[in-house]
């Protein structure tokens, strides 16, 4: 499925659970290309040793690079250490070689602040062109996002223009792990279920005629060789496609510009599924090009 992912790495278990996730997922004849952003404590590096934080870097890549990409075996990558802020260093990297996908790992905090995500999957999240897949580290004994092997891929939808994105990235993973499709529009509660009674429709009709668009966009997509399940429930967006997504491989939401106060004020679905679920999740920019087959 992914050509040209990017992986962001500093060795620990969230950084291995993204890179076997990676790799469990490369196309034939694709590359992986591991970064490491060191800036951060290059600065008191510096003070202390008189070190460039070019210098640093290169040391770190000559020390920990190796080390770190042990596990790849044959799979034909590349990796760099770069002196600057993983996110930067991670951002540029996808940008320069024009990845498909950024791959990041992140420590579980589904027992802490619902919507809390680490700063540096956060910041791609915000900031990336590329669809950015973030993979939950184990917890305690428990195995990964990485290497727990789900049933179905799912894929939240909200109807506006730049559903197709997100679907049809759901679609190529579906298509490539062999797993049937579920794609969900919710009816949201609060915003969705609100306007629907007080405008006097009759929400039933209002879900038949979701569920028709729905229907019309997997369609419009193409689904050839996936078999689809097609759902459209009433609830808040983030509860109900954690709950559809809890036997799932992957999740894969989409994400529009809402801005940077925006975003922090309200959340937003694709942060609260990243920092809640118990599979990886690709978040897809809606302007992001369809993914290669």
């Amino acid at each position: 499925m992914l050509h040209r992912p990017v992986v962001g790495v500093d060795g620990s278990p969230p950084s291995d659970a993204a890179l076997r996730w990676t790799v469990r997922h490369l196309a034939s004849g694709g590359s992986v290309h591991l970064v490491h952003g060191t800036e951060g404590y290059v600065d008191s590096v510096r003070e202390l040793l008189g070190f460039d934080p070019h210098d640093v870097a290169e040391r770190i890549a000559a020390a920990h690079l190796d080390t770190w990409t042990r596990g790849l075996g044959r799979t034909e990558h590349s990796a760099e250490a770069v002196a600057a802020t993983p996110a930067d260093a991670i951002l540029d990297a996808a940008d320069r070689l024009d990845a498909d996908a950024v791959v990041v790992g992140v420590h579980s905090h589904r027992r802490w602040a619902p919507h809390h995500v680490g700063s540096i999957a956060a910041k791609l999240l915000h900031r990336s062109s590329v669809p950015v897949v973030v993979v939950p580290a184990p917890e305690g004994d428990t195995d990964s996002g990485a290497d727990v092997a789900g049933e179905v891929v799912v894929v939240g939808v909200d109807g506006a223009d730049g559903s197709e994105g997100p679907l049809a990235w759901g679609v190529a993973a579906a298509r490539a792990e062999g797993l049937p499709l579920r794609v969900v529009w919710v009816l949201d509660r609060h915003r969705d279920a609100a306007a629907v009674l007080y405008s006097g429709f009759d929400p039933t009709t209002v879900r038949d005629e979701m569920a028709v668009t729905l229907h019309e966009l997997v369609e419009r997509v193409g689904v050839e060789g996936v078999d689809v399940e097609e759902v459209v429930p009433v609830g808040y967006p983030e509860d109900e496609l954690l709950e559809l997504a809890a036997d799932a491989s992957l999740l894969v939401v989409g994400r529009r510009p809402i801005g940077a106060v925006g975003e922090y004020l309200t959340g937003s679905t694709s942060r609260w599924c990243v920092a809640r679920a118990g599979c990886p999740v690709a978040v897809v920019p809606t302007a992001a090009r369809r993914p290669d087959r």
